[in-house]
């Protein structure tokens, strides 16, 4: 089906742009060997056409800010009008109060597009630069940030962009974040996103920078409050790998002895003789545990449990995982 353009042709009547001669689409060097040709209006094409010539123009005006809102409002991926657009806002001065509103309609419209929020960290950052004229703060993001993820809890590219926000302001330990990310593992203990972003906003700050296979430090209350958390989530669903992936990582990071009074816990849900509880990861999680206390025996028995019958899908990992010890 050809896209309609409705938009396109609104563009030509709002601007002038008889002096301009497009670079026809067709004049693309790697025209002939296209697999799947894209059957484009000849509107559109035409819009496009004019862009590309004022693009290669370096022309930063009115008529070429409007022409990229026509381009992406018909093809919000393309990430090269995305950045031109950023030039001639930076260069003509365009009220940035006004782009960001326009910015988060479009993130609304495209709720599956990911250059927005590339470019929305962009927008910030020029707004920062004139703090007189422009009074952002970081709470005119969450409206549109949890709109967005109440419509889909684990769209990546809005956990990725209030990581970043997060990040840019040093949002660690916020309670905000906190509580943001509760309120999601509470409504779906299984939200992969929630728990990597809590991950983040809890041990962000104490791992930033550090590529060594050292161990870092945190403080020990932080550790027992998640947890706490943790001890929760896996009673809610024992065989949810985003809790165990929390907990490894906070134990691969900060150090197994930081496990404390939930080696017990792990217990429960690893003893082989109540297979009502047992859980993969408990298994997992307890044969560590005994490799590296040294009972090797104990281990290779769990990595034995879950190759011939918890796992066997994965057989050969855990074969893998028992051999180790063995050649060690």
């Amino acid at each position: 089906m050809e896209p309609q353009d409705s938009h396109d042709q609104e563009s030509v009547q709002q601007y002038n742009y008889d002096d301009v001669e497009p670079i026809s689409l067709d004049d693309d060097p790697t025209q002939d060997i296209i697999l799947c040709k894209i059957l484009y209006s000849d509107e559109y094409k035409k819009s496009l056409g004019i862009l590309r010539r004022l693009m290669k123009n370096k022309e930063y005006s009115e008529r070429a800010l409007y022409l990229t809102e026509v381009v992406i409002d018909r093809v919000s991926a393309h990430y090269t009008v995305w950045q031109y657009r950023y030039h001639i806002v930076k260069e003509i001065g365009v009220d940035l109060n006004k782009e960001f509103e326009w910015c988060e309609q479009v993130a609304i419209d495209n709720i599956k597009n990911y250059q927005i929020w590339h470019y929305k960290q962009l927008l910030v950052d020029l707004m920062l630069q004139d703090k007189e004229k422009y009074n952002y703060t970081v709470n005119m993001e969450y409206p549109l940030i949890e709109a967005m993820i109440n419509d889909d809890s684990k769209n990546y590219h809005v956990w990725s962009y209030r990581r970043w926000l997060v990040e840019r302001f040093e949002l660690y330990n916020s309670s905000i974040e906190l509580d943001f990310t509760l309120q999601r593992i509470k409504e779906d203990v299984r939200n992969n996103s929630a728990w990597n972003h809590r991950f983040f906003v809890r041990f962000g700050n104490s791992l930033k920078g550090n590529t060594s296979n050292e161990l870092k430090q945190v403080d020990q209350s932080i550790i027992d409050e998640e947890l706490e958390l943790l001890k929760l989530s896996i009673e809610s669903s024992s065989q949810n790998p985003s809790s165990w992936n929390y907990l490894s990582g906070i134990l691969d990071n900060f150090g197994y002895d930081k496990l404390n009074g939930l080696k017990e816990f792990v217990e429960e849900y690893s003893d082989l003789s109540n297979k009502s509880k047992l859980s993969n990861y408990a298994i997992e999680l307890r044969a560590e545990l005994f490799k590296r206390a040294g009972h090797n025996s104990d281990a290779i028995q769990l990595y034995n449990v879950l190759a011939e019958e918890r796992d066997k899908i994965r057989k050969n990992y855990w074969l893998f995982k028992k051999n180790e010890i063995s050649i060690a």
